[in-house]
């Protein structure tokens, strides 16, 4: 029998609350601000928003299977495309 390291219970621990204490930083800020071209999204990413983007897509992942996510993201980014 082997050991039990409960990797997904460790989520929480290595990703959340990191997270979580980065965004009480007075370096974090809103996600604002108009986006067309990928070097405008890659203006606004950094590793507060990358933890609190992985958290998000990782508790999505929780919730919905990874083929509901992908249709529902791609749904939402050809909406988008359309405004």
């Amino acid at each position: 029998m082997g050991m039990n390291w409960n990797l997904k219970d460790q989520f929480a621990v290595r990703v959340v609350l990191p997270a979580l204490f980065d965004d009480t930083s007075t370096r974090s800020h809103a996600l604002s601000g108009p986006v067309r071209r990928p070097q405008d999204a890659r203006a606004h990413l950094d590793t507060i928003t990358y933890k609190k983007g992985k958290f998000l897509f990782k508790m999505c992942l929780k919730l919905f299977s990874p083929q509901s996510l992908f249709h529902g993201l791609v749904e939402f980014f050809y909406l988008k495309a359309r405004l």
